[in-house]
């Protein structure tokens, strides 16, 4: 289930931080097959995400002591993009690495940030404890969870919704094009 939470942290009230969330996911449900079956599969889990509506670029974790969540939490930004080099992706080696032509600047509006979120809660879902000690870094190697993490959202959820928009699709997580992670108030 997805829950809007309203907490300490940011300053977008309420009534507008669930028009911001609602239009984005409508939004998101009306582009993309693949985004409609990832929101709706996260809106029918046992589990509840609730997800705070923000000035900050996108976070997702198990709980977060910050946000004052004590379950899954997503922190969105409606008005934060990001800004990062994306590709078309043509397919994918057997080792999991992209196959895809060349790179390009790419500036995505703040609903794929929130969709990339619910990618993963939607791991999170899967195997909250797996996911857990991953981002926690608790496996032998050391940041290669997160890593994985990642790779596995970007593949799984991300990129293919972002194709189903039109927009290229990033190769690898950490290629932001800006400091920051690549956020940006547009």
């Amino acid at each position: 289930m997805i829950q809007l939470l309203s907490r300490g942290g940011s300053n977008i009230p309420y009534h507008c931080a669930s028009a911001n969330l609602f239009e984005a996911l409508d939004k998101l449900r009306k582009g993309s097959m693949t985004a409609k079956e990832l929101i709706t599969s996260v809106e029918k889990s046992h589990l509840t995400v609730g997800i705070v509506v923000s000035e900050q670029g996108g976070a997702f974790g198990p709980y977060s002591d910050l946000w004052a969540c004590n379950g899954p939490c997503i922190i969105w930004g409606p008005n934060i993009w990001l800004r990062t080099l994306a590709a078309e992706i043509t397919g994918y080696r057997a080792s999991g690495s992209a196959i895809f032509v060349r790179k390009s600047t790419v500036e995505y509006p703040p609903e794929i940030s929130l969709i990339h979120e619910i990618g993963h809660m939607k791991q999170y879902i899967e195997d909250p404890d797996q996911f857990a000690k991953k981002v926690q870094g608790l496996n032998v190697d050391g940041n290669k969870g997160t890593a994985e993490i990642e790779a596995d959202n970007l593949r799984r959820h991300e990129n293919p919704i972002c194709k189903e928009l039109g927009l290229l699709q990033r190769v690898k997580y950490n290629d932001f094009d800006i400091p920051n992670g690549g956020s940006f108030q547009k």
